[in-house]
This record gives C-alpha cells, structure tokens and sequence, in this order.
C-alpha cells in the first residue's frame, strides 16, 4: 500500500470518527515519595478547601481563597482563576481541566444539593472557556461527606451524587452511566463537599483510588472496585498528614497531592507537591475500515479527487 493511500486511509478515519482507540487499561502501579518536589501555596490558595487537576502545563489547586495554577515541572505560581471552584477534575487522557456546571457557563461552588447540568472546560490558569459539555442526564451532589468523592479518569470523571450512586461521565459525550452505591470507605475527607482521586480502568472493571484516612505513621492509597467494592492497597506511603486530593499525569510519570500541616513532603500550612509515579496505558490500535464502510467510501472519493487534481495540472 502506498504512503499516498495510508495518509488518505488515515485522513478518512479521522475524519470519520471511525475505529478510534478504545481503552483497554488505565491503571496506577506505583505512587511513590522518590524526587519529591513541594511547595508551600497558602498565600496563593488561601486555607485548604478541596479540588486538584492538571490543566496544559500546569496543576491547579483549589483553596478557600481561589483556584490557583502552578507550573507542573517546577511548581512556580502561573496564575489563578480569580474564585474558588469546587468541581474541578482532569480528563488524563487529554491533560485537560474540567468543572462540573450548573449551565453551560455556570461553575459549580459548593453549597447545598446542586443539580450539575454541564462540564466546562478550564484553561491553564483554571479560568472557564466557551467550551462545554452538555450532561446526557443530570445529576445532583451534595453536603460534605468523606464518602463523596471526584475521581479523574481516561476520557471520564466519576463522581459519587447525593443519592449515594456511583457516575461514570463520558468527558467526550457527556453521557452518565450509573455504576451502583460504591463508596469510598474510610477516605481522608478534604474540607469540601468531597474528596478527589483517580478512577483507573483494567480488566473490564471500573475502579475508583483514593486516600485513605491515615493510621498510624502512615497514609495508603487504596483501590475499590466499582462493581463490588473489592478494594487493594496501591501504595502504603509515610504520613502525609490528611492528604485528601491527589491526581496523575501519566506524561511526566508523576502524581500531584495536597496536604496541611506535617508530613513526608516537609511541614508547611499548605503544601502542594509531586514525586514519581508509573502506570500503565494501553488502547485498541486503529484499524482499517472494512470494505464498503464510509471511512473507506470517502478515502475513494479522496484519491479521485487527487487525481483529478494532478490530471488537470498537467
């Protein structure tokens, strides 16, 4: 097959939509305390509130004062969204930030049961953007509680709603899907209406990572499946005080995490940090279109025009 032709095939399915990679596995196999860099961010959050994300190149922190955007290589203050948000979450597939809304240009700010309509996109300082996702089917949050909880995934969110059901929310789409009463028992609760973790996919299971409220000298990191609440420790690490938002970035083979007070990372008021990670990625390859499929039906039409092209200008 010419390079021509690939290129066209490839154009087709593109533009198509057809045959794109689906998610096979998403899932974290280390979090660790190793080249730990951390800041301290009380001047620049205000107190600790709840709500983490990787925006571009930076991680995003909110706080009681304002959500604020920090370089993720060197944790050097970027910018700030100028409020607080409270629904903040990553796509880590794209390394985009988004909110939960309560419209299309509506933030949502924690304060009694909420109906949440949209997703808005947030750019690299966490600011809204004109881009937003209109929910298949809306859903209501809720009051603190140390169950409730916001967890990133691979092109989706997963969030617990004030009836106690479990949602998974395609980011592309905007489509809900109710996984069941999953909870996240004995999670470290942020002083927010929820805590954020991750929500990782393998083995056809959904599963929702989170930290556990600490014992002893040490805070885990644990791993529940969604379908039957089985859950596993993914890292047994060294206090990191009430560490209850952390997210990841598979790109720099790192996770981002918050706490108050004393812990492993230093003792400050507000700590932001990160240290190294690993995880595994792993989706469908893209494959040919099948005769007579559209994909094909418009590479043909594609090479036709090409030639007709080259025809004329000889």
């Amino acid at each position: 097959m010419s390079r021509l032709v690939r290129s066209l095939i490839a154009t087709a399915l593109l533009s198509t939509g057809v045959a794109q990679a689906a998610l096979v596995t998403f899932r974290i196999d280390s979090l660790t305390l190793n080249q730990v860099t951390a800041v301290e961010v009380n001047t620049r959050t205000g107190d600790d509130r709840g709500g983490i994300a990787m925006s571009g190149g930076n991680v995003l922190l909110n706080g009681d004062g304002r959500l604020a955007s920090f370089n993720k290589n060197s944790l050097v203050y970027a910018g700030d969204a100028g409020r607080v948000m409270d629904g903040v979450f990553t796509d880590i597939s794209t390394g985009k930030a988004y909110t939960f809304g309560t419209s299309a240009s509506t933030p949502y700010t924690y304060g009694g049961t909420t109906n949440i309509t949209h997703l808005i996109e947030l750019n690299a300082l966490g600011q809204p953007t004109s881009n937003n996702v209109a929910l298949g089917t809306a859903f209501q949050i809720s009051t603190s509680s140390s169950q409730n909880g916001v967890y990133a995934g691979w092109g989706s969110v997963i969030v617990r709603d004030v009836s106690g059901q479990t949602r998974k929310v395609s980011i592309d789409t905007g489509s809900v899907t109710n996984l069941g009463s999953t909870s996240a028992t004995n999670a470290m609760g942020a002083e927010n209406w929820a805590h954020w973790g991750v929500a990782e996919y393998f083995g056809g299971e959904d599963y929702i990572t989170y930290a556990q409220a600490w014992t002893g000298n040490s805070t885990n990191i644990l791993r529940k499946r969604v379908s039957d609440g089985a859950t596993s420790t993914v890292a047994s690490l060294t206090l990191l005080s009430d560490l209850a938002n952390f997210t990841v970035d598979p790109t720099t083979n790192r996770w981002y995490f918050h706490y108050e007070g004393n812990g492993a990372a230093g003792s400050r008021d507000e700590t932001l940090a990160f240290a190294n990670a690993t995880f595994t990625v792993q989706t469908t390859d893209n494959k040919l279109p099948e005769p007579g499929s559209l994909a094909l039906v418009s590479v043909a039409l594609l090479g036709l025009g090409l030639r007709a092209r080259q025809q004329k200008q000889r």
